[in-house]
């Protein structure tokens, strides 16, 4: 069936998973004018404003490039379910629900400071997960810390995602003095590389200012009305019954493989109470569909029924397409 191929069918899969990301994204590509995101001085953020600050926002390459970081965090995503035991078989599972749950809103899947910041974010993830296999996972707490504050160094609310981080540390149980020590060095060191760049910058104390208004702001970037809404509460309740479903398996796991369930699960839950406060919007559907992607086959692969499993990834393809099409 279609999650076994998916699951199984090896590089075979993830040309699909591509493919079907390429359809999704095909309206951008075509029409990247159509998915101009809101007012970019919301997400002031200095590497952001370096690196892409001179792309227009409805051009072809800002859908190009909107289109490979999608791609990439979707490899990444599908990297962390295969290497730590979250996908059934090594396969592309995870990699196709990332790019299912991630494209769902127009706007959303623009090319965006929250997109690059989800490609940093997993990949600290990536570096916490190892450390649970060390038995000195300092160094890897400290590298993921890093990691994921110099994406907060691209979209400037991302700074909120390091408290919540080192609270997954106890639900991870790195929770020693050490690792947190660990992980406040590590991002420690690169906010001081930055403050010391920033001394070399013209006017580097409005641009602190600017970053600091950036990261408190309660202006969201978009205003989300009846029709997204539609979209986030069926898709929200699908998956939350799929966490609470899975939560009767999680005694058939080991121990390390469970406590990586929950974090996934709560990346989900804390990205969703965000995007409810002022100041957060759509933007953050890329960051929750890390967490749902990450446990979302290991739901699937429990259904008893093969069609079933098949009904429930095309309900995901099926609405996530219309949401963009029509």
């Amino acid at each position: 069936m279609l999650f076994r191929f998916f699951s199984r069918g090896g590089w075979l899969a993830f040309l699909a998973m591509l493919a079907v990301l390429v359809l999704l994204r095909l309206r951008l590509l075509l029409h990247p004018e159509f998915y101009v995101i809101g007012d970019q001085t919301l997400c002031h953020a200095p590497l952001w404003d370096t690196i892409f600050g001179h792309v227009a926002p409805a051009s072809g390459a800002a859908s190009a490039l909107a289109l490979v970081a999608t791609a990439l965090c979707a490899l990444l995503v599908n990297n962390i379910a295969d290497r730590f035991g979250l996908a059934p078989q090594q396969g592309a599972a995870a990699g196709l629900a990332f790019v299912l749950l991630a494209g769902g809103l127009r706007h959303s899947i623009a090319f965006q400071p929250a997109m690059v910041f989800a490609l940093f974010f997993v990949w600290g993830l990536d570096r916490l997960f190892s450390a649970m296999r060390k038995d000195y996972p300092y160094a890897s707490v400290a590298w993921g810390f890093a990691v994921c504050t110099v994406g907060s160094l691209f979209w400037a609310k991302g700074v909120w995602f390091l408290p919540f981080l080192v609270v997954m540390l106890f639900v991870m149980r790195l929770s020693s003095p050490r690792c947190l020590a660990a992980a406040l060095v590590g991002s420690l060191t690169v906010a001081f590389v930055a403050f010391a760049v920033a001394l070399f910058m013209p006017d580097p104390l409005e641009s602190g200012r600017a970053f600091l208004r950036a990261v408190a702001d309660t202006t969201a970037l978009w205003k989300i009305g009846a029709f997204s809404t539609t979209y986030i509460v069926a898709i929200l309740a699908s998956l939350v019954l799929a966490a609470l479903a899975i939560q009767k398996h999680l005694s058939e796991m080991n121990i390390q493989e469970s406590r990586r369930i929950r974090v996934a699960e709560w990346i989900l839950f804390f990205s969703v109470f965000l995007m409810t406060l002022p100041g957060f919007s759509f933007e953050l559907q890329v960051v929750a569909a890390i967490g749902a992607a990450l446990f979302l086959p290991a739901f699937v692969s429990r259904l008893k029924s093969p069609k079933a499993s098949s009904a429930y990834l095309i309900f995901i393809a099926a609405f996530t397409a219309w949401m963009i099409y029509v």
